[in-house]
């Protein structure tokens, strides 16, 4: 609030909230400041004003997991829309790997502002499958109608054995 007087030469601050709507754009204001004895003022402001944005986060948007094959690891990823505008139609691509799935609809909806939403994979690999790190680029995509593809990169290694040897070799290169 301002101070009921000011001596010559002083100076006070106003401090102004603006409510934009989301298709707002540029738009010039006018403050009207009067005092006491009748003076008034008007102060032009220019405001421009930005388009609301979605900003999605994925948490995590990569990862590396190691697993038997035959046996069964969940993951869960989380989704959040830290922007001011709605994430719109979020969709999940079906995963490159085949004995990975999505546990849910992959149809996720809208997501307002300030929300989010949890995603459960299910990792299966076959104890048939070869011995050896899987990483397809991406492992899956969440689409959505107003921003561009999020990747979701992966690598799951996967193995026959829990247990295995190591073998290090120390040479002294002085002699």
């Amino acid at each position: 609030s301002l101070p009921t007087s000011l001596d010559a030469g002083a100076k006070a601050t106003v401090r102004l909230t603006l409510t934009a709507a989301p298709s707002s754009s540029n738009s010039t204001l006018s403050l009207a400041v009067s005092e006491s004895h009748g003076f008034a003022r008007s102060l032009p402001i220019t405001v421009t004003a930005v388009p609301a944005q979605t900003i999605p986060v994925v948490t995590p948007q990569q990862f590396s997991i190691g697993m038997l094959g035959g046996d069964v690891r969940t993951l869960s990823l989380t989704l959040q829309n830290k922007g001011f505008d709605t994430w719109r139609g979020v969709t999940l691509t079906p995963p490159a790997l085949d004995w990975v799935t999505v546990q849910g609809s992959l149809d996720l909806g809208d997501l307002a502002p300030g929300a989010n939403v949890n995603v459960s994979l299910r990792f299966a690999p076959s104890s048939s499958l070869t011995n050896q790190t899987y990483a397809p680029n991406p492992l899956f995509q969440i689409l959505s109608s107003n921003i561009p593809p999020v990747p979701v990169q992966a690598a799951v290694a996967v193995t026959s054995v829990r247990k295995g040897d190591v073998l290090v070799s120390v040479i002294n290169a002085d002699k």
